[in-house]
């Protein structure tokens, strides 16, 4: 097994890519598997680690400046338990939930509705 940085020198899709290595003789790489978290992250030029085995299969590691997309491509799964965003989430597409909590939507919090026997109702 070999793990080296080098230069992406083409990208296929979002899945998979080839490497010139920076420091040593070696040819540019096999197509190498880009994995989930730098789909869509990568070009042509740009530095990475990255392992290759003797049979040329292999897989890129980390962009060498650490970044990455924040993307997650075909969604997100949470089998149990909850979710928690501390820095806001933007949702574009319809939401449907089974309930909903909230301590910071006053409009959700302080409304109400008018009951049949002329009474009011609130969130519950």
């Amino acid at each position: 097994m070999y793990v080296g940085k080098g230069k992406i020198s083409a990208v296929s899709g979002e899945t998979r890519a080839t490497i010139v290595p920076l420091f040593s003789a070696a040819p540019v790489s096999a197509q190498l598997t880009v994995p989930f978290f730098l789909a869509g992250s990568l070009a042509v030029g740009m530095e990475v680690v990255y392992a290759q085995f003797p049979d040329n299969t292999g897989v890129i590691l980390a962009r060498m400046d650490g970044e990455w997309s924040h993307k997650v491509a075909g969604g997100v799964e949470v089998p149990t338990g909850n979710v928690s965003i501390s820095n806001g989430l933007n949702v574009g597409g319809k939401v449907t939930a089974a309930d909903l909590t909230t301590g910071s939507v006053p409009s959700y919090n302080a409304h109400t509705h008018s009951c049949p026997d002329g009474g009011t109702s609130g969130p519950r």
